[in-house]
Order: structure tokens, then C-alpha cells, then sequence
């Protein structure tokens, strides 16, 4: 079984059975439906992926093979340092994006989400950016809370970064 990313990077499985020789699979009977289905649609191909970029010098579009190419990184106060994701400063400096004050964060349903500079320091707020099972970018901005980190604000499915200042 494969994580979406290491699928697409033709990677290492997550999950592996050693031994094994044949596998069957048996459709249920007197249902048209898997068990596990959450009605949510399939995974869209992570390759696909486009984020359109905004700056004051012009328009840009950030690929989804560009984006699976960076290292991913745990989560913030994931304890079990497996690579989630990205931060959003790792997505921005992909994108060519260097400086600035404000970004407004838009996703596929015209959702909005405005952030500033200091939204990006690493010992208190990270916006984090992870593929999630349906095969879109899920942006989540962690904030450092006594000894953890809270979950304060996102977009599902990141479309695009606009550079405001």
C-alpha cells in the first residue's frame, strides 16, 4: 500500500507484506458499494496538481511534479517525525516567492485565507500544507499553545497564492 506522494514518486510502499504469493479479491454480494467507501471520490493524481501564483511581477503556476519533488516534513508536534508534508514557507520559496507582508491563500470553492508574515515563525505559527486522501492540498495553520501546537484556521484544496504586499 502506498502513501499518495511515494505512489507518485514511484517510492517505497508504506505498508508490505513479505511471502505472499497470490491475493484474491472477493466483491461483496447484494451490494454495488465497498465497506470502506466514504463517498468522497478516489484520490485525483498528485502529479496534476496546479497552484496558481500571484505576484506583483506577474502570474505563475506552481506543478504538482515540482511540489512532489520537495522532501516532505513532519507535521508540527508530530512526535513520530514521518514526513507529512510541507510548510507553506517551503511551498513559497518554490514558488519564487521571497519576500513579502500579506498573501491571501484561495481555495477551489473561493474560500480565502490571509496571512502575514509572522504567520511564519517556527517556534509559533506554521501554516502547513499536506495532501489529503481525496488528492488536493489541505492547508492548516498550526499555532504553539503551552507545550503543543493547536490546529487555528485552513482552506481544503489550495488553488492559489496571491502575494498582496
Amino acid at each position: 500500500m502506498f502513501d499518495p506522494v511515494e505512489l507518485a514518486n514511484h517510492g517505497k510502499p508504506k505498508l508490505v507484506e513479505h511471502g505472499v504469493s497470490e491475493v484474491r479479491i472477493t466483491l461483496a454480494q447484494g451490494g454495488g458499494r465497498g465497506e470502506n467507501e466514504r463517498g468522497e471520490g478516489g484520490g485525483g493524481d498528485p502529479t496534476q496538481l496546479k497552484i496558481a501564483i500571484k505576484t506583483p511581477a506577474g502570474e505563475s503556476t506552481l506543478e504538482g511534479t515540482k511540489l512532489l519533488a520537495i522532501a516532505r516534513q513532519p507535521m508540527p508536534g508530530d512526535d513520530s517525525k514521518e514526513p507529512r508534508g510541507w510548510t507553506l514557507a517551503t511551498i513559497l520559496d518554490a514558488a519564487g516567492i521571497k519576500k513579502f507582508k500579506k498573501i491571501m491563500l484561495t481555495d477551489v470553492s473561493g474560500q480565502a485565507l490571509s496571512l502575514e508574515q509572522a504567520d511564519f515563525d517556527p517556534t509559533t505559527s506554521v501554516p502547513f500544507v499536506k495532501l489529503n486522501r481525496a488528492g488536493a492540498l489541505r492547508v492548516t495553520v498550526f499555532k504553539k499553545q503551552g507545550e503543543g501546537w493547536q490546529r487555528a484556521g485552513g482552506l481544503r484544496g489550495l488553488a492559489s497564492i496571491e502575494v498582496l504586499e
